[in-house]
């Protein structure tokens, strides 16, 4: 069963229309009727709202969005469990070598979950968290080729360490340094691939999508 027969059951058992289902899950009427007709499907913000929704229509959000356990089964860990929480992963790859275009990750659609364990993170698992492959061999042994990261997607710099950045609209994963002044060190931990520096008036191209939290080789 596809997601918009999924979602189209959801209607006929829970007894909803499509507005009223739009306002459950904080989107427009117009984006329900295009998921029911199959001619779209939902991007990560668009998923992040049906996950979170659909503990108010006592539907598994597991069941509706992936196919996964039964229409009403586990209703209760939608978001997340006692020992795990699941992140969306992004149909866009990230790359450790030459990127993928991107201009902005709403414009990518959410397939599938990967389950990271609660105990991983030392404080409340941060919210908006998103997961996407990696390709190419710059960032050897940090990363290979078809790893995953997990990252919290909140465009911030918050201290040296692995990132999703854009740089020149291509998505990439690169360890970010911050000096003083404000300029970026771009460093890949292959040495037969280049590291760069960008300056604090040559940030026009540049942008942190969100620190790496998880690497999962």
């Amino acid at each position: 069963m596809k997601f918009s027969e999924r979602l189209v059951e959801t209607m006929r058992v829970t007894g909803k229309r499509q507005e009223a289902l739009a306002d459950a899950f904080g989107v427009d009427q117009k984006a329900i009727s295009l998921w029911a007709t199959g001619k779209r499907e939902p991007i990560f913000s668009s998923v992040q709202k049906i996950r979170a929704g659909c503990s108010k229509i006592g539907i598994n959000a597991d069941w509706l969005l992936d196919g996964n356990g039964t229409m009403f089964g586990d209703v209760s860990d939608n978001a997340s469990s006692q020992n795990a929480i699941n992140v969306p992963c992004l149909t866009v790859r990230a790359s450790a070598g030459r990127g993928a275009h991107i201009f902005n990750l709403d414009d990518f659609s959410a397939k599938g979950t990967i389950p990271i364990a609660v105990a991983f993170f030392k404080t409340k698992p941060p919210t908006g968290l998103m997961a996407m492959q990696v390709d190419g061999f710059s960032m050897i042994p940090t990363l290979l080729p078809d790893s995953w990261v997990v990252f919290n997607g909140d465009n911030e710099y918050s201290g040296e360490g692995l990132y999703v950045i854009r740089w020149d609209d291509e998505l990439l994963v690169k360890i970010i340094q911050k000096d003083r002044r404000g300029a970026f060190d771009i460093l890949s931990t292959n040495k037969e691939y280049k590291s760069w520096r960008v300056e604090i008036d040559d940030q026009e191209g540049f942008g942190i999508i969100g620190k790496v939290l998880k690497v999962v080789l």
